[in-house]
């Protein structure tokens, strides 16, 4: 897995509208407003993919009309700073996942946002809360590999999962870095009262970067099991794959 290059939490704030385009064997052919995505979808065999940061309530009512999203899903989606899940329909899957960030402070203090995914029938459709983390570079990645983008929504979740979980190995590694610093300051007898301070707030970013990982384990599990079409066999052993380093985490 590789890091992906993120913007700093002092970024100016996106439109709502990150990119909504429609995809055929993996290639990108079109680029599809948001009035013309039910149309689009109901009448073709192309694969859509839309990217939305804090969209507003007619816009999110907009994408549900669109997609026939389901409606305990689209409550949720307007509610932030919910604990990483995996809610399955009778032909769509809503996943919460929580992300993170370093400020650009160069204080070591963790930023959190979450994604909310809709994942249904030849359709992914990505709401971004709170963090500016753009998911610009993944798309890109993505479509810079037909054969597995050809592959759909399966295959978009599991990229998107991976995508996020890179993420937090190069924070783990920094609040480590600081711990052992702090910890050789300690026994070291360079001591000071800030240090405490520091250990306490070092403390409360671990503990929070255990809350957002620690449910992931269970959907990175059900998702490598599951039955249903949206994740089909030739999918499954990808999740099983980012399941196995969200433990090591």
């Amino acid at each position: 897995m590789t890091p992906e290059s993120s913007k700093h939490a002092s970024a100016a704030p996106p439109s709502s509208v990150i990119n909504s385009a429609a995809y055929c064997n993996g290639v990108r052919v079109a680029v599809v407003p948001i009035p013309d995505l039910g149309d689009a979808w109901r009448h073709s065999d192309r694969f859509f993919w839309v990217g939305l940061y804090e969209p507003s309530e007619p816009l999110l009512a907009h994408i549900q009309q669109a997609f026939g999203l389901h409606d305990l899903a689209i409550e949720d989606a307007h509610q932030a700073h919910q604990r990483p899940k995996l809610e399955i329909y009778d032909d769509s899957m809503f996943v919460v996942l929580r992300t993170a960030q370093l400020c650009a402070d160069g204080e070591h203090r963790i930023e959190f946002g979450e994604t909310h995914v809709f994942v249904g029938p030849r359709y992914v459709v990505t709401v971004r809360h709170g963090s500016l983390q753009s998911h610009v570079g993944l798309r890109s990645r993505c479509e810079a590999s037909p054969q597995m983008l050809a592959k759909g929504e399966g295959f978009v979740l599991h990229a998107l999962m991976d995508f996020i979980v890179d993420q937090y190995f190069p924070i783990l590694d920094a609040l480590q870095t600081e711990l052992d610093e702090l910890e050789e300051q300690i026994f070291s007898g360079t001591f000071v009262r800030s240090v405490t301070a520091r250990l306490y707030h070092l403390r409360r970013d671990l503990l929070a970067m255990k809350q957002a990982v620690t449910p992931l384990i269970d959907v990175l599990a059900r998702l490598s099991r599951s039955t249903s079409q949206l994740i089909p066999p030739n999918t499954q052993p990808y999740f099983q794959d980012v399941h196995d380093h969200v433990v090591r985490i």
